[in-house]
């Protein structure tokens, strides 16, 4: 027998996207929802919670592939979402408040059920930040309130520091991002701010790649397009239409892209050899990475610093040379996810002030859990342009600047960090 698939929607493609949407006519959540963005309209911001809490409990594979994003913003890479129970509720308690949404992820072993993550999540449609009375959670019973009036995240944030859950964390969800908002904030965890418009464009990309199965596909598009509707960042509505700057782009490109990228080649090549002879201690042999009008727009060499460990995730503990972006860079970098994480940031903090004494233009990452660089001095490249000898010049900056990390001893008591935690 031949199954045929039959859309239960009249299908429209709208503009920018790849794939064919329900018609608002037929939009499930449309039909319910109507406009969110309209002020005199009851319960909004609600409502387009139940709708996210609704495709998040049907729609496994979905779910899912939204929780890995989340998971990758506050660096969570080893976590095992796969193998987790989950708990999705809209409207829950938090002393006399409630958040909009609450993710906790569950080990389940046996009958147990140990709660291992949690997000609880503000989600917002027009309004921004409001304020409610302050509450406490620490250290009591029963939540105290006070008259006092304090951004409603703050509250959450004192919920959350009072949970008993390794990985816990904030996520702010709204039209435009509020990240600067959220960031001037007196809270302690982690929260982290996503547009409609990033829910959408991963739905999207799940769609089109055919990573869902046919059972979420219609949960999915009628959700992808109602946000295409009614909560896309409208600053984005135009991005993928081509402009003068794309155009002028494409020729500069076409003109001098890949001579640029042999010249910058060429002046970091020589850097390979100042690694190997630099007197570190390396566990790899220096290796040219070559990727200047591509992910990470660098020429760098680099090398381990660290022998493989046990340890996982693995620290990646690099030694980096070269040029990144349009400067000349030298850094320290490891894996945002490995234990250790807190210990290399912990030293290079110690070794600043010597550092600097040495370089002001020395700068350590003491706070920025996003990032692997743990330590780095850059140059804007403008200097190498009055230079002569490019190279040469480019090799004495990337020499003095590991005379400083010898010289301070950082790098020797960051290769004492293993033996240090195993003893």
């Amino acid at each position: 027998m031949v199954s045929v698939v039959i859309p239960i929607f009249k299908q429209e493609q709208p503009e920018y996207l790849k794939i064919s949407l329900p018609s608002s006519t037929q939009n499930l959540f449309e039909r319910i929802i109507r406009d969110p963005t309209n002020p005199d309209r009851p319960a909004r911001e609600t409502r387009c919670a139940e709708m996210l809490c609704v495709l998040l409990l049907n729609c496994e594979v979905l779910k899912l592939h939204f929780f890995e994003q989340f998971a990758a913003m506050f660096g969570w890479h080893d976590l095992p979402l796969a193998e987790l129970e989950y708990d999705i509720e809209t409207e829950q308690a938090i002393g006399s408040k409630r958040d909009d949404l609450r993710i906790e992820g569950y080990r389940v072993n046996d009958d147990e059920r140990e709660r291992i993550l949690l997000w609880t999540m503000e989600i917002k449609v027009q309004a921004g930040i409001h304020q409610s009375s302050y509450q406490e959670y620490e250290n009591t019973s029963l939540p105290v309130e006070t008259t006092d009036s304090v951004p409603q995240i703050e509250n959450y944030d004192r919920w959350l520091t009072a949970q008993d859950v390794r990985r816990k964390g904030g996520i702010v969800l709204s039209i435009p991002d509020l990240q600067a908002e959220v960031t001037e904030l007196n809270i302690r965890n982690r929260w982290c701010c996503i547009r409609w418009t990033d829910l959408g464009s991963w739905a999207e990309l799940a769609v089109d790649n055919g990573t869902l199965p046919e059972t979420e596909l219609v949960l999915t598009k009628h959700f992808l397009g109602f946000l295409w509707k009614r909560l896309w960042d409208p600053t984005e509505m135009n991005m993928n239409k081509l402009g003068i700057d794309d155009l002028a782009l494409i020729r500069a490109f076409a003109t001098h892209g890949l001579p640029c990228e042999k010249k910058i080649n060429a002046l970091v090549e020589p850097l390979l050899k100042t690694l190997t002879h630099s007197g570190i201690t390396l566990h790899s042999d220096p290796k040219h990475q070559q990727t200047l009008f591509r992910s990470y727009i660098r020429s760098t060499a680099g090398a381990l610093l660290l022998p493989d460990t046990s340890i996982k995730p693995s620290p990646y503990l690099t030694l980096m040379v070269g040029v990144e972006g349009d400067d000349a860079h030298i850094s320290i970098q490891s894996n945002r996810s490995c234990p250790w994480k807190f210990r290399f940031r912990a030293v290079c903090i110690e070794h600043e002030a010597a550092l600097k004494e040495r370089n002001p233009g020395w700068c350590v990452n003491g706070d920025d859990d996003t990032t692997w660089v743990d330590v780095v001095l850059q140059k804007p490249l403008t200097w190498l342009l009055v230079e002569d000898d490019q190279a040469a010049a480019l090799n004495a900056f990337v020499e003095a600047g590991l005379e400083d990390l010898k010289a301070t001893g950082i790098i020797d008591a960051l290769q004492a960090i293993p033996q240090e935690q195993e003893a």
